[in-house]
């Protein structure tokens, strides 16, 4: 049964089992905060247009920081979306800016 009221989709998930996405330890482990936003200056024309350089970024940001995973925010206003079409928007509209899931990077 599918529900939109909070406590009742609370009750639903406390008898539900629930799996780690990935195998991440919190005590041995580094987790990196990583943005998208325009106030990441890294993120030129050249990465941004390009899914090589956009993931070698990503991956050398990770090895920089010594960390295990990344993750991208939640309502985060995204550059990178100016990369690809599928995120204009028709005539009269706003294009699609901001990030609806948390990315996950290791």
């Amino acid at each position: 049964m599918i529900t939109t009221n909070i406590d009742d989709w609370k009750k639903q998930l406390a008898l539900t089992k629930i799996h780690p996405l990935v195998a991440f330890d919190p005590g041995t482990m580094r987790l990196l905060l990583m943005g998208f936003t325009n106030e990441n200056q890294a993120l030129t024309a050249d990465v941004l247009e390009d899914t090589s350089a956009f993931s070698g970024y990503v991956s050398q940001t990770l090895a920089d920081a010594d960390a295990h995973f990344g993750i991208g925010g939640y309502n985060e206003h995204r550059t990178v979306y100016k990369r690809s079409r599928v995120f204009d928007a028709a005539e009269g509209q706003e294009p699609r800016s901001v990030h609806l899931g948390i990315d996950i990077w290791g």
